[in-house]
């Protein structure tokens, strides 16, 4: 799987490739529509951020003058009596706020073909947010069946217990709904100088926790493995489900590095599964330290606990909660349960075992089509006149 990043500029990048796309031009959101459709049937999911700025309701907020620095103090532009726009915007904010209104009927485009191509679809802004009362999102939230997905990032690893909202059409996202324990500290809102600038901290809230990321990453595999997608362990599994278009080219060095390609040998030689609380992110790091080099958390699936003491509790530990006091998730009716899968590499003499099975590289020659075979043979035995 592979993600595909989609933005006005390249400018937030953080290394990350972006297909650089202003969907507020007719001619860009064609091009993005026209690849939805040409490629829907690869798509897991379409994550949709649009800005928040001008609905923000941190606007209401009023900034002490003393840190303005003779700036002009942010003002509302939107209401809950007026989410498209206030009446007598001028200027800088009228522009603003008309170019985001032309980026969110982008999106409701984007959204309603998605939905009519059967695509997953979450979009994302604060749960306060103006934007969701915007006649905009409203077309869709009213077209379509309708699941809300509500979190505190600090619940999935953020600093501050910012309250983020999910729209999603379908009910797949809603093990991500976890809301802060009130057992870890916050840093502060308050907005602060920093390098002689006005600094806010909505602004440093932009991007996503990385645990967060992570989970979502692991639950979109989860689903599409049981949508019938298959996860490989190492290349000979590749190589059986006919699907390698490289896999030719690797057999004869004409394709020296790939990360399409798994090692002959498989990276791990065992795993073991362990539920934590999935508020405590430092918890299953720790554990790390206490393994073998090289494991590694392989994936991440957050369960109700009810599910849990259904489907898994016979089958994988419950580390306790481990704050001394608290209670644990038999007396939490929205206990969610975290199954961390750890992976362990194979102890050296195991290692060298498992390459003997599986044997060199050139041994799987004899999956490479028979009319490639004889190409190549010719191309090295017969006279160069007779081979055309």
């Amino acid at each position: 799987m592979r993600g595909l990043a989609i933005g006005k500029t390249k400018n937030r990048s953080c290394g990350t490739e972006i297909m650089v796309l202003d969907l507020t031009l007719e001619q860009d959101l064609r091009i993005l529509l026209q690849l939805l459709r040409s490629e829907s049937k690869r798509i897991a999911l379409v994550f949709i951020s649009p800005p928040c700025g001008t609905a923000s309701k941190a606007r209401e907020r009023p900034i002490k003058t003393s840190l303005l620095f003779g700036q002009k103090q942010p003002e509302p532009l939107r209401t809950s009596g007026k989410p498209d726009q206030k009446d007598m915007l001028s200027g800088l904010d009228k522009v603003k706020t008309e170019l985001a209104n032309q980026l969110y009927e982008a999106v409701t485009a984007i959204v309603l073909e998605c939905d009519k191509l059967g695509i997953w679809v979450l979009v994302e802004n604060p749960r306060n947010s103006l934007y969701w009362d915007t006649s905009f999102a409203q077309r869709y939230i009213q077209a379509i069946e309708t699941f809300w997905i509500d979190f505190h990032n600090c619940a999935h690893g953020g600093q501050r217990d910012k309250l983020t909202r999910l729209w999603s059409n379908r009910s797949w996202g809603k093990t991500l709904e976890l809301f802060c324990d009130k057992r870890h500290s916050h840093a502060s809102w308050k907005p602060r100088i920093v390098n002689g600038r006005l600094s806010f901290p909505t602004a440093e809230e932009a991007a996503y926790p990385w645990l967060f990321c992570e989970r979502v990453v692991h639950l979109v595999e989860q689903l599409a493995v049981e949508n019938g997608c298959q996860v490989h362990q190492n290349l000979h599994e590749q190589v059986k489900a006919k699907h390698l278009t490289n896999f030719q080219r690797y057999v004869f060095d004409a394709l020296p590095r790939s990360s399409t390609l798994k090692p002959l040998v498989a990276e791990f030689g065992r795993y073991f599964t362990l539920a934590v609380n999935p508020q405590n992110p430092g918890f299953p790091e720790s554990i790390l330290k206490k393994l073998p080099k090289g494991s590694k958390i392989v994936s991440r699936q957050l369960l109700p606990w009810e599910n849990f003491r259904v489907e898994m509790a016979d089958k994988v530990e419950l580390e306790s909660w481990l704050d001394k006091g608290a209670d644990g998730p038999e007396q939490d009716q929205k206990a969610v349960v975290e199954l961390c899968r750890y992976g362990i590499p194979s102890e050296p003499h195991e290692f060298v075992q498992r390459a003997l099975t599986a044997g060199h590289p050139k041994d799987l020659m004899g999956q490479v089509s028979q009319l490639l075979q004889d190409t190549i043979s010719s191309n090295f035995h017969r006279p160069p006149h007779e081979c055309v």
